[in-house]
């Protein structure tokens, strides 16, 4: 590896290099010219232009490149060969972008954003970039509409003892998605998510379903019931928290005015089924 000072000197003349003879115009009436020219935003050139204007060619040495691991520049290094003759090209043809994508075995979009990467951030601009996460919120369950919290529950009781489970092999998991009629990914997907946020990560993805209670029919839930006695889903203690969830959020609606007239829906349904077995 190159030592970080020479790959620095390098990345202000590659700039320079850029820059081309907008530098004799102290106005840069020419940079959305010359833009065009190199395929780099004009917003660019302008500030490299500025920083050339104002101190000459130590002003275009990058000062704001963070510490680069040595595995990293090995990566960097084997990209910036791929690139070829065309990482330093002043002008770049989309003939000379098909060539390099057929060379280097890439699609044209890759071509593509390899180059547009090296071009605005040089040899920083070839490292592999973190893509940051947004935060999970946890749904509240007490905001959750009747219909969400039904599914919620049904989620909770497909999963049945290997919610308890912190790691549940690929085998088990086809077992048991099979016996419950899902498959075995969905099935995955909700013991990750319960595993990681509890019964709240259940909570189905997505808009709410703001137009009124959509009940479910008892023939429904005995069908899906029925899938959990078949897989052996009778013991008492799973059956029991299920059931003390559902009554619980049972009275917890019986207190609302708004949503008496829906007492007859899901919750009573699945709960007369329970105490049934």
């Amino acid at each position: 590896m190159m030592p970080l000072v020479q790959i620095k000197a390098a990345e202000a003349r590659r700039r320079l290099q850029l820059l081309g003879t907008t530098v004799e115009d102290t106005r840069g009436t020419l940079l959305g010219v010359r833009a065009r020219q190199v395929g780099i935003p004009a917003a660019v050139l302008r500030r490299w232009h500025g920083c050339y204007l104002r101190g000459g060619l130590d002003a275009l040495v990058p000062v704001e490149w963070p510490e680069i691991p040595e595995a990293t520049w090995v990566l960097i290094e084997r990209r910036y060969a791929a690139l070829g003759k065309l990482a330093e090209a002043e002008t770049i043809t989309v003939e000379d972008i098909r060539r390099l994508a057929e060379r280097a075995g890439w699609t044209l979009r890759q071509a593509q954003r390899w180059l547009r990467r090296y071009r605005l951030g040089g040899m920083v601009g070839l490292a592999p970039t973190k893509r940051t996460v947004p935060p999970r919120v946890r749904p509240d369950l007490g905001a959750l509409a009747e219909a969400q919290r039904d599914e919620l529950f049904r989620r909770r009781a497909l999963l049945g003892e290997l919610a308890e489970q912190e790691h549940v092999s690929n085998a088990v998991l086809a077992q048991r998605a099979e016996a419950v009629g899902v498959s075995s990914r969905t099935l995955r997907d909700y013991h990750t998510r319960f595993r990681r946020d509890g019964l709240a990560g259940l909570a189905p993805r997505g808009r709410q379903d703001k137009r009124g209670h959509h009940g479910v029919s008892a023939c429904a839930v005995s069908v899906q019931m029925k899938s959990l006695r078949n897989a052996g889903e009778v013991e008492s203690e799973t059956t029991s928290r299920i059931s003390a969830d559902l009554a619980r959020k049972l009275k917890e609606d019986r207190s609302m005015p708004t949503k008496r007239e829906m007492i007859e829906g899901m919750y009573v349904t699945v709960l007369q089924i329970l105490r049934a077995w």
